[in-house]
């Protein structure tokens, strides 16, 4: 009686495993999972040129204005020590006053440039890390992927950027990139 106990419960216990492992199996089939290189797509991206162009372009023109901002004030300071002597009390306080004053606004400008750059390179990641996901989401959509991974994230176990999946076929990259760049070529 035991032994019979014994057998029906086995039965049961290798059906009840054969049957998730079936489900599990074709749940399996069903799903797709891609992965993508989020930083190589960031990269590669035309709207990422064109903003790095942009950020370069700005940043050049906040160069040469500061740099005229210091030889303005070195300017200044060199003009008061050729003058010093000849100046009264009172005119050299004035004069140094000045030169506090340009000091002050170039140590402004300097940093509000630099606040100024950080923000319009906060706006483009934004803006192009909303085109990069709604890509994405399209790509999902349309194809049936139903999990697309970050390949370059060290959070994700598995695929690990180090290691190679043979034939790629789940690397969405190139595709991410292609159709993004369709999308703003033809925006423009």
């Amino acid at each position: 009686m035991r032994r019979g106990k014994m057998v029906v419960f086995i039965f049961f216990l290798l059906g009840s495993l054969m049957g998730g492992m079936l489900s599990i199996g074709s749940a399996q089939s069903v799903m797709k999972i891609g992965y993508i290189d989020l930083q190589k797509v960031f990269q590669e991206y035309e709207k990422t040129k064109e903003f790095n162009e942009k950020l370069q372009s700005m940043n050049e023109q906040a160069q040469r204005t500061l740099k005229e901002g210091r030889k303005s004030l070195e300017d200044l300071q060199n003009q008061f020590e050729t003058q010093k002597a000849l100046l009264t009390e009172s005119a050299q306080q004035r004069k140094l006053k000045e030169i506090e004053e340009k000091a002050k606004e170039l140590e402004d400008l300097t940093k509000s440039t630099q606040e100024t750059l950080q923000k319009q390179q906060e706006l483009y990641t934004q803006e192009i890390i909303k085109d990069i996901l709604s890509v994405i989401d399209e790509i999902a959509q349309k194809e049936g992927w139903r999990l697309i991974l970050d390949k370059s994230n060290p959070c994700v176990l598995y695929p690990r950027p180090e290691v190679e999946i043979p034939g790629d076929e789940f690397d969405l990259t190139e595709k991410v990139i292609l159709r993004l760049n369709e999308k703003y070529k033809a925006e423009k």
